[in-house]
């Protein structure tokens, strides 16, 4: 049985991929475009920042449906991106980037051992991503 998450990343405030997970099921992609995808979505989040109609927030992309796929991204205050890529079907993927995020806060920040907008290795966090989206 596949999981209906098919990836989740997480994307420095710099537009470098700092974690990527992809769930059983899904296709496998190599680390080119992984690092292609990821500054790519950065660059999308802030052109579509910059062309917000005047009069409203500006805030960048946030939800991308196609007929093959969902794309959510939650932008923290420090700029951090947490892209999780569904099935069409999924629901609730705001609502699970919210909690990657205090995940990664209790896991990755509060790490004495972590560098800032470095690539993320921690047992633990890995762990409980894995368990948050199946």
């Amino acid at each position: 049985m596949s999981s209906l998450h098919l990836h989740f990343f997480i994307i420095n405030k710099y537009g470098l991929l700092i974690y990527e997970k992809t769930f059983q099921g899904s296709a496998q992609l190599n680390s080119n475009d992984m690092i292609r995808f990821s500054s790519t979505l950065h660059t999308i989040y802030a052109i579509s920042t910059q062309i917000t109609p005047p009069g409203l927030q500006k805030s960048g992309l946030r939800m991308l449906n196609t007929p093959t796929f969902k794309l959510c991204c939650f932008q923290t205050p420090t700029g951090t991106k947490f892209v999780l890529i569904s099935k069409p079907n999924a629901q609730d993927m705001n609502s699970l980037c919210r909690k990657a995020y205090q995940i990664y806060s209790d896991h990755v920040l509060k790490n004495p051992f972590y560098e800032t907008d470095q690539q993320i290795k921690l047992e633990g966090f890995d762990q409980a991503i894995e368990k948050l989206f199946t």
